[in-house]
């Protein structure tokens, strides 16, 4: 059948000996083809957080693994903070002192995925989130591309295996460091998305959004940065809040099989890789934008009107103000991924790092479609759990909330799987018995 797309959004702890697996499964899902992993630094659930600000997104199709990391230090006297893009790894958790806690790769299990240690031991199962992605109808394509270094340069992104007129979802990550597989002091962090829906002859709509994060390596206090961008897929900031340069998906070809990237702002982006995660959705929709948080109610009914019922909505979420505007307050911390394909399949990832004398950093996960917390994680800001899909947008329960104006987050869905259709009805017509 046409439309057959699946995502599941599927949680656990990792292994916690050296090599060891942990897998993460969906009864009937059938055989994904690719998956985003995030995985923090927090072994607890709905038990409060835990220090040190540490963070992997990654992207696999069980043949490429890639990811960005950053480890932040809670309680240092001065911002002792990492970065780490690999291109052999798709979670990668750092110590400290930059050097490998935990890594690894995912392979196929049936209806799921099965990630496996490659490096490094864990004291504590850290719980993880796997968004599968698959169906016979769905076609992926996972790349890393280097980019060109001048500002507004372009570079091409080779992609393969998809259909002219179908909606598109691309996701991007990347890091300021020139060196992968390697620790770069400093974060200069970005994930972001990208959904394309037109045709070559007709025209592309090309409609991103993406968060950049950074953090001061050396300085006095937290000194986190972070932006919400409506027009990149990758924002990345100087360690002191400035922008450095960015990634926007200006073209896409599928007759010549590529994405065309520009890099924007004021810095070059030589010898940067970035990484990119594209589905091709056969005749499912998708739809990027931005969003309101609530300041009040007993449920959440966001302003969007996707013109579908969604089967997954995913959130940047974050305590930021406005849109396009770099923050280097204590708006500029919190930052969180929301993902969410019903109830009992919903988790948000959140890291801090509260601007103050002495370094205050954490992470957090949650078995909730929204937890995120104040600065310095003393407030519950918002808490929220699924309720439903619904024709054109989402409802969301809220659990707590403690927001006196709205922050700008942006969301990324795709469509519900096309319903199995009954089968066929049969008809018997009887010929009427004539003796011979």
């Amino acid at each position: 059948m046409a439309g057959d797309v699946k995502v599941a959004v599927v949680s656990g702890t990792l292994s916690v000996s050296s090599g060891g697996s942990a897998d993460f499964t969906k009864s009937s899902f059938g055989t994904p083809k690719a998956c985003i992993v995030l995985v923090g630094r927090d072994d607890n659930d709905g038990t409060g957080v835990k220090a040190e600000s540490r963070q992997s997104i990654g992207f696999s199709d069980f043949t490429n693994d890639y990811c960005i990391t950053h480890q932040d230090e809670d309680a240092s006297a001065k911002v002792d903070c990492d970065a780490l893009k690999s291109a052999t790894k798709c979670y990668y958790i750092m110590n400290a002192n930059a050097s490998v806690n935990f890594s690894g790769t995912a392979s196929i299990i049936t209806d799921g995925v099965r990630l496996t240690h490659a490096t490094g031991e864990v004291s504590l199962g850290e719980f993880t989130t796997v968004i599968m992605f698959g169906g016979a109808d769905l076609a992926v394509d996972l790349r890393s591309s280097a980019i060109n270094s001048s500002q507004d340069g372009t570079a091409s992104i080779t992609h393969s295996g998809f259909t002219d007129g179908n909606d598109k979802l691309i996701f991007f990550i990347g890091s300021d460091i020139s060196g992968e597989d390697s620790a770069s002091t400093g974060i200069n962090n970005s994930f972001g998305v990208c959904h394309a829906t037109g045709s070559d002859s007709g025209g592309w709509t090309l409609v991103q959004r993406c968060f950049g994060f950074s953090s001061d390596h050396g300085n006095a206090s937290g000194r986190p940065q972070s932006i919400m961008s409506t027009d990149r897929v990758l924002d990345i900031l100087t360690e002191v809040g400035g922008q450095d340069w960015g990634l926007e998906v200006t073209a896409l070809s599928n007759s010549g099989g590529t994405w065309t990237v520009t890099t924007r702002d004021n810095g070059s982006g030589a010898g940067m890789e970035v990484y990119s995660l594209a589905l091709d959705l056969d005749d499912r929709s998708a739809k990027v934008g931005s969003v309101d948080s609530p300041t009040s109610g007993a449920t959440w009914v966001p302003s969007v009107s996707l013109g579908f019922t969604p089967q997954y909505v995913g959130l940047g979420v974050n305590d930021l103000p406005t849109e396009d505007t770099i923050n280097t307050t204590s708006n500029a911390s919190p930052l969180g991924i929301s993902s969410n394909t019903g109830s009992g399949e919903e988790t948000c990832h959140s890291w801090y790092n509260h601007s103050a004398a002495i370094t205050d950093t954490n992470n957090l996960f949650r078995s909730r479609a929204i937890d995120l917390r104040n600065s310095n994680v003393s407030t519950v800001v918002q808490d929220h759990s699924h309720s439903s899909f619904d024709s054109g947008g989402w409802t969301y329960t809220i659990n707590t909330e403690n927001e006196t104006s709205a922050k700008k987050w942006f969301y990324w869905t795709i469509e519900e799987a096309a319903a199995v259709g009954p089968p066929p009805t049969i008809s018997l017509v009887m010929a009427p018995y004539i003796p011979a």
